[in-house]
């Protein structure tokens, strides 16, 4: 794709007589924006090491000193974004007397930006003592993992803010009003634009090795199979697994609302000039969130879930969604070509084969409710004030008042456990009974209570038969409810 957009910028103004003017301005920019990134975990330094067991055998990760650190994690990102941002401006300005004028301005910006991020990790979880010193790392046969992750959203916003402004600056009089608007949304996007935000990869049991590192980069990583010895090319997809895709979406609403006014006027007390001034704002300020996070994790046509690839569970290579237009790319900072999965083509299998990956319906549900908030402020204030000038305004008193009223409400997610009990008509809880009718309590003592009855089991009868299914989603549309809890303050 191209990496160099042309971009443009206005400003007209228009005194069309000496009572009418007006102004007009816009511009639009895309640019596009390297987000490379290397990561490097030291041990020792900022990172901790695991403590020895009990009876001495060192931890995964042995202890080191400061100055002798070691590394047992890197990752490199092939990043990118593209940003768009336009914008329009107008403003309008009518002389009413010789005293007054109005005027009203509109402002518009629209802000898109889609980042793509592919990283490759190398994770070492396992160091026997002795394999390691700040040039090199021996992990554990086995203990390593790799993996290929993807964090792909488009992120939007359009902002939009209407104003309109009375002035009056006579000789004795002096006033002005004001109201203002102000809209701004925020959009994170994934699936509905035809992509996962996550695309994962893995593949577990490998041996990893760094050596020749310095202070950017390993400068050779070698990986082998932990079971077999046999080489392992970390850079094509196939030696990896689909693990599991995410979407993350999120929608924001920022909604701000001003009105003011100001009145002034000069007096003459014994030849001293007075100003009283008076005046009276109220601000509105308004915040909308909501959002989900969706797991999928990816078992394949046969139903089984597998980190590393194998004749068993052939159909989990990761080859299956391979990106190859951003896979010819050359690896950032001296790393070959390497294979990364297409968030389009992740989700592309999805749509086609659901059947294909699990989800948890309750974990989503539990996060949409988690994320949705809203909070609204109004501020309310009016002052009183005076100015008086003596000796010839080269001493001035300064006197007044201001009050001011806050009132702020929220709403958020409510967890009621009670909310699963079954009730009678007067709201009263209905107790749980045993089989032969007799009121089942919990507790001992003075503590025992009724144990209530449950309108959703947390565990439901399998049809099919075998273990209970899990009723946890009916549960927690009862239990956790979406800006069930709301709070109001004021001072």
């Amino acid at each position: 794709t191209c990496k160099i957009h042309p971009g443009f910028d206005f400003s007209w103004i228009v005194p069309v007589n000496k009572r009418f003017g007006f102004t007009l301005s816009g511009g639009y920019s895309s640019q596009y924006t390297m987000q490379d990134l290397v990561g490097n975990t030291w041990r020792g330094a900022g990172n901790a090491t695991s403590a020895p067991a009990a009876n001495g055998t060192p931890g995964a990760l042995p202890d080191t000193t400061p100055d002798k650190p070691y590394l047992t994690n890197f990752s490199v990102r092939d990043g990118t974004k593209l940003t768009s941002r336009a914008s329009v401006g107008a403003t309008t300005d009518f002389k009413l007397t010789r005293n007054d004028m109005i005027s009203f301005g509109f402002q518009y910006a629209y802000f898109d930006a889609e980042f793509n991020n592919r990283t490759l990790g190398f994770a070492i979880s396992r160091v026997l003592p002795g394999h390691f010193d700040t040039r090199t790392t021996n992990g554990d046969v086995g203990q390593g993992t790799i993996s290929v992750n993807n964090g792909a959203r488009q992120k939007a916003g359009t902002t939009y803010m209407p104003t309109l402004t009375w002035r009056h600056n006579g000789p004795i009089w002096k006033a002005d009003a004001g109201a203002a608007y102000s809209h701004s949304t925020n959009h994170y996007r994934d699936i509905d634009k035809g992509y996962f935000s996550g695309a994962n990869t893995q593949r577990t049991g490998v041996t990893i090795a760094f050596s020749e590192i310095f202070y950017l980069r390993p400068g050779k990583i070698s990986v082998t199979d932990g079971a077999t010895g046999a080489p392992v090319d970390p850079y094509n997809l196939n030696s990896f697994v689909l693990n599991s895709a995410s979407s993350v979406p999120r929608e924001s609403t920022d909604v701000q609302r001003t009105a003011k006014a100001n009145l002034g006027r000069a007096f003459s007390i014994r030849g001293l000039p007075l100003a009283v001034k008076i005046g009276a704002e109220i601000r509105e300020s308004m915040r909308d969130i909501r959002g989900s996070d969706a797991t999928y994790t990816f078992v394949g046509r046969d139903g089984l879930r597998s980190t590393t690839p194998s004749a068993a569970v052939s159909d989990d290579h990761a080859g299956l969604v391979l990106d190859e237009i951003f896979s010819q790319r050359n690896g950032p900072y001296g790393f070959p070509k390497i294979q990364y999965a297409s968030n389009f083509k992740y989700w592309e299998l999805y749509a086609t084969n659901p059947g294909y990956f699990t989800r948890d319906p309750n974990a989503a549900y539990r996060s949409a409710v988690n994320l949705s908030k809203i909070a609204s402020e109004v501020l309310a204030s009016a002052y009183v004030r005076g100015d008086l000038a003596l000796f010839n305004g080269r001493m001035k008193l300064v006197g007044g008042v201001r009050a001011e009223q806050t009132n702020v409400k929220a709403s958020g997610f409510l967890n009621d456990p009670t909310g699963n009990y079954r009730r009678d008509a007067a709201g009263n809880v209905i107790p749980q009974r045993d089989a032969a009718g007799n009121i089942i309590f919990t507790g001992t003592g003075v503590n025992r209570i009724p144990a209530p009855t449950l309108i959703e089991p947390t565990t439901i009868p399998n049809p099919a038969g075998g273990a209970a299914l899990s009723n946890a989603l009916a549960v927690s549309k009862l239990t956790l409810l979406d800006r069930g809890q709301r709070t109001q303050k004021e001072y």
